[in-house]
């Protein structure tokens, strides 16, 4: 079928249609306009169109996009003036009459958007299971489990002990090659548990028994005895002194014909050695290209020595091919048992616990609504009946089981299948492109191809034309090809769009090239963000070998990627650091001793002295006596401040791994104390927890080290559905050359197999080959202005040189395009030049509020941090002397929102009339990164002059130290509305009336909400009083806390606007509750904990009711 260009606009909505959609050809705008049109054109409730994705992330997106077209819409039934010629608008209809029946479908549509079924596969498959349980037979209330590798893992240990743990030392050896590894097991289990279609190894029952040993010892035995007769006639031929003089005279006789270097070698070696025996040694061991040229030369190769030594060779390698075949066919045998069994008791055990793994929903559902019993029948019906039509997004990666269940459930109704083949590249998880071709060839009635790439310029969309289009079939396979599509995105871009740079022998030389030419390019484009650029690789090894070179030239860049945080260095580390503090055991504290977080060396402990080295070891008990007493993060936080962590990670450590270990140890600390406090656990349990975790390749992920203005380095997988302006691409014609494990299913026309390596090497090939090309793809198109390619030459160091294929011949055929810089280089091209960053942009500076003027959303939840453009900016000039030892060290803390939250969280938990040092402690154990054991002294004097401080305007008097827990009321969360943007010009105008200064908020607030937390209200003498605490240092002298400084800071920072809000949320839930607000209503509290003192009234702002009142009366009318 030969495919139609794609017109959202007019496009079909009663068939089944496929649309291959090119990279950035704009599935998801697609998807929401045609989404859309069903709700107008067809009248659908938005609650009946199904929409499937892979992601989480891309069903938020389309939810999104399809919210935020019905709000323009629903806006433009409002204002027809605002009407375009757009695609969107032309969904509304230009009669008046129809455009009023046309909001009322929208409105319908906007209330129950949260409704809209938006899933992933697997949440679809869930949804379904657990909304029609009778119908499918499934469970009431299973849990799906998110991370099934440690159940997994539990019940192949208890197989690999039964199986592996007796067997004879010569059958381990035997299949050490092929499944010495239990991890390997674990793809196997999965594919059975996922209920692949699997047939077994040859010869193999496919009842659960014992391994068969005799069948191991048996392929033993026949390799030892046909070696022993090769071993046997070679023995005979060594005492054969006739065959070694036969050889000596044809040498003689072919030197004098044609001299050759061999020829002298092996006349030499007949000199030195007396013996066939030393010959045929020195011929099979030590000369080993002497047997090449000895086969072009027929009269050697007749010679008797010569011809029986070739034939014991072949005898040789026969017999350990053999051998090797009836050992993977024994490990394939025993593999196949243990997981079986397994499978079998992961089965149960699930079953029992009333568990569920993500393949597990795939399969319960299949097994229902495909079964053509009446109860299949049934299910299916019941599930498609409350669904009108059917959207499934990346169409590329759907397998055949999840087709056949959404082809059973919506075979007869309006689908679309929008996806791109050329961007499969998740066949390792499953992804089945065979599928794709097949619904493409068989089950569709409209075939559509999108043609105009949203994403990238006219002139690299023009190259990317040039280069995949250089070769007949990029790709490799006979159904896909590269269609060529026109770019549609303006933004001017001068320089070149597709650059490639050809050079470098060695995977150093490449990463040095490549290091270098991203650099030369981020000096000569100061203007490019680095953050919207991205360095994209292969593996992870090749990511860290970029970044190590690109901060080696002052290019700050950090790594997207999935790895474990318990897989890392730092990970390994805190372990022997914990092991020691528990232990106390000299062999574990001289481990801690020389990890990166003490920074000795061996060499350094071997010449301590004694002294030096008791001092380490008291610091150790006392860190574990802060850990026992204070908990972990206070005993690391001191471990770090007293071996000085934080500076010697950047001086030992280039500045890109001080970052990623520190970062790695402060996350590894955060869930450490999580699980502590989630737990209760004691130390020995904490460690405990780490230690079952450390390898492992657990859910939580690493966090990224630096999240200032760095390059990305990404993997390609991981970038998959992402655009960045600029695109580097090191690796691109290089890949892992793996040998496929004896493990490997092979899929069939029945189901899959295993894998035979007579046979199936070209398959694999093939198969690698082609996702290489898709990856290739994957990575060049993620570019919306430019794209540089880094091609080494011949890549070595286990990798495969692509460059023999697909890029070398697309290369040479655009060697003559203007639009592609092809540029050779050498390693002598090298530069050692740097790169230094622009001006950083700090946050609170008028760079960094335009920096952020692009953040924007239709429709959004703000605040009034969100929207004050002036809160938290530090005043400049102040007096820096400083008084008291206290003032002293509340003067200079520093810690900004850190410190603020700390300092909040302290007065939301302790008692004002009895302040407990415990509660302060358990504050502290949560914020690790501005609390320390040594500042608790400090922090109990915060909370003495915070609670005993006076209050101005009081005529009674009363300190917060007098307010009992039952009075008050911490952090009340509450939500405005706020319908038209045009509200916060006349509210600009009501603060200026009152309080004399210009509102303007940090960002265009769109229509939409306002939420806020009030952070105390409390009850006096029958008044109710609002109070907020700041950790906004105002200067170091404590009269710049005094009435007219307080007064500047509140109108610096906007506060008279918040406390307006505060004020109307409390009069409302006052009300709400039949209490008399106008008459209980005792004023606004601003403490500025900096400059509170005991008894005095310094950091205290106090706003009396009519002065609240007056502002909150007019502003009241603006929030719903």
């Amino acid at each position: 079928m030969n495919p139609q260009t794609f017109d959202v606009r007019k496009v079909p909505l009663s068939k089944i249609s496929m649309v291959d959609a090119s990279a950035g050809t704009g599935k998801t705008y697609s998807i929401a306009l045609l989404v859309i049109r069903l709700i107008l054109e067809k009248d659908m409730d938005i609650r009946t169109i199904l929409v499937l994705t892979f992601t989480k992330a891309a069903t938020r997106e389309i939810q999104g996009r399809i919210q935020a077209f019905l709000q323009e819409l629903h806006n433009c039934c409002e204002y027809p003036k605002k009407i375009n010629d757009s695609p969107l608008h032309a969904c509304l209809p230009r009669d008046p009459e129809q455009r009023r029946e046309a909001q009322r479908q929208i409105a319908r549509a906007l209330l129950f958007i949260d409704e809209a079924p938006i899933y992933t596969i697997h949440g679809f498959c869930q949804k379904m299971l657990s909304t029609h349980p009778f119908e499918t037979g499934n469970l009431f209330s299973p849990v799906v489990l998110e991370d099934s590798a440690e159940l997994h893992t539990r019940f192949i240990n208890v197989w690999w002990r039964k199986c592996m743990a007796h067997s004879k030392p010569r059958h381990l050896h035997l299949l050490a090659p092929h499944i010495l590894h239990r991890e390997k097991l674990s793809p196997l289990v999965s594919a059975i548990l996922a209920g692949k279609e699997i047939d077994p190894p040859k010869e193999v029952d496919k009842e659960i028994d014992p391994p068969k040993e005799v069948d191991i010892e048996r392929a033993l035995t026949e390799k030892e005895e046909a070696l022993s007769r090769c071993e046997e006639e070679r023995q005979k031929l060594c005492n054969d002194e006739a065959a070694l003089e036969e050889l000596r005279a044809v040498l003689i006789e072919e030197r004098a014909k044609k001299r050759a270097k061999f020829i002298e070698t092996l006349l030499q070696v007949l000199e030195t050695h007396c013996t066939p025996k030393d010959l045929i040694k020195e011929i099979f061991t030590q000369a080993g290209d002497v047997r090449k040229d000895i086969a072009r030369r027929e009269n050697l190769m007749e010679t008797e020595l010569i011809s029986t030594l070739i034939s014991l060779r072949n005898k040789e390698k026969e017999c350990k091919a053999d051998s090797d075949k009836q050992c993977l066919c024994a490990a394939q045998h025993l593999a196949w048992i243990m997981a079986q069994a397994a499978a079998h008791d992961i089965r149960q055990y699930k079953r029992e616990h009333s568990l569920l793994e993500f393949d597990d929903l795939i399969f319960h559902l299949h097994r229902v609504v495909c079964d053509e019993s009446p109860r299949g029948r049934a299910a299916a019906e019941a599930i498609s009946r409350d669904y009108n039509a059917l959207f499934i997004d990346e169409f590329q990666d759907t397998d055949q089981r999840q087709f056949e269940i959404l082809n059973a459930l919506f075979g007869e109704k309006p689908c679309f299948y929008i996806g791109d083949p050329k961007q499969s590249i998740y066949g390792w998880r499953g992804a089945d492109l065979d599928t794709y071709f097949m619904v493409r060839r068989e089950k569709i009635d409209a075939l559509y191809s999108m043609k105009e790439c949203f994403r990238s310029t006219p002139n690299l969309v023009s190259s990317f034309n040039t280069f995949f289009g250089a070769t007949d079939s990029f790709f490799e396979h006979p159904e896909l090809s590269y269609t060529e599509v026109e770019g549609k995105n303006d933004t001017p871009w001068d320089t070149p769009p597709l650059t490639v740079y050809t050079g470098g022998a060695k995977r150093d030389e490449i990463i040095a090239l490549s290091a270098d030419r991203i650099t030369q390019f981020l000096i000569e484009h100061r203007e490019v963000s680095l953050e919207k650029c991205a360095v994209l690789v292969r593996a992870h090894r090749e990511a860290a070998d970029i970044k190590a070179a690109l901060a080696r030239r002052g290019v700050p860049a950090v790594t997207i990627d999935d790895s474990s945080l318990f897989a890392t260095k730092a990970a390994e580390d805190l372990q022997g650091v914990l092991e020691a503090l528990v232990s106390g055991e000299d062999r574990q504290f001289r481990r801690a001793l020389i990890s990166p977080l003490c920074g000795f060396s061996a060499q350094d402990i071997a010449a301590m002295p004694a002294e030096t080295y008791e001092e380490h070891l008291r610091r150790f008990r006392l860190f574990a006596q802060i850990w026992e007493e204070h908990g972990l993060a206070a005993a690391l936080t001191a471990l770090i401040s007293e071996y000085a962590l934080r500076e010697r990670v950047f001086v030992y450590s280039s500045l890109e791994q001080g970052e990623r270990f520190f970062a790695d140890l402060m996350h590894l600390m955060d869930c450490l104390v999580f699980e502590t406090v989630k737990n209760g656990l004691t130390v020995e349990e904490q460690l405990l927890f780490l230690q079952r975790q450390i390898g492992k390749e657990t859910s939580q992920k690493r966090r990224v080290e630096n999240d200032s203005n760095s390059l990305q380095i990404v993997t390609i997988h991981k970038s998959k559905g992402l655009t960045y302006d600029h695109v580097f691409c090191p690796f691109l014609n290089a890949s892992e050359k793996k040998k496929p494990s004896p493990l490997t299913l092979v899929k069939t026309d029945r189901g899959y197999r295993f894998i035979d390596f007579d046979q199936d090497q070209a398959y694999l090939k093939k198969e690698a080959l082609q996702e290489n090309r898709r990856l290739i793809y994957v990575a060049m198109t993620r570019a919306r202005f430019s794209c540089t390619l880094c091609i080494g030459k011949k890549v070595k160091d286990g990798t495969v040189n692509l460059a023999e294929g697909a890029l070398k011949e697309c290369v040479e055929n655009v060697q003559d395009n203007s639009a592609i810089q092809i540029i050779p280089l050498d390693v002598q091209d090298i530069t050692d030049v740097r790169y230094t960053a622009p001006e950083e942009i700090l946050p609170g500076t008028k760079r960094e509020l335009k920096h952020r003027e692009n953040l924007r959303s239709q429709r959004d939840v703000s605040s009034f941090s969100a929207l004050s453009n002036m809160h938290g900016l530090p005043p400049e000039g102040l007096d820096e002397r400083a008084g008291s030892a206290y003032d002293e060290w509340i003067f200079t803390r520093r810690g900004g929102a850190l410190l603020g939250n700390f300092l909040h969280d302290i007065f939301e938990t302790i008692d004002f009339t009895a302040p407990a040092r415990e509660d302060i402690l358990q504050c502290g154990k949560k914020h690790p990164l501005v609390f320390t054991p040594e500042d608790m002294p400090r922090y109990e004097e915060l909370c003495r002059h915070t609670l005993g401080a006076g209050r101005p305007g009081e005529k009674t008097g009363f300190s917060l130290g007098e307010i009992p827990r039952q009075d008050t009321l911490r952090e009340m969360e509450f939500y405005f509305s706020l319908e038209s943007r045009s509200d916060f010009s006349r509210i600009g105008e009501v603060m200026h009336r009152h309080f004399g200064y210009d509102f303007t908020p940090r960002r265009e607030h769109m229509p939409g909400f306002i939420k806020g937390f009030i952070d105390l209200i409390f009850e006096y003498a029958g008044q109710y009083y609002i109070l907020d605490w700041k950790s906004n240092s105002l200067g170091r002298e404590l009269f710049l806390y005094e009435n007219t400084s307080l007064e500047q800071a509140m109108c610096d920072s906007n506060y008279h606007f918040q406390y307006a809000l505060y004020t109307l949320a409390l009069k409302r839930y006052m009300e709400s509750r039949g209490i008399d607000f106008l008459r209980r209503f005792g004023g606004v509290y601003y403490l500025f904990l900096r400059g509170v003192r005991e008894g005095t009234s310094t950091g205290v702002y106090y706003a009396p009711p009519k002065k609240v009142l007056s502002v909150v009366d007019e502003l009241e009318k603006f929030f719903g």
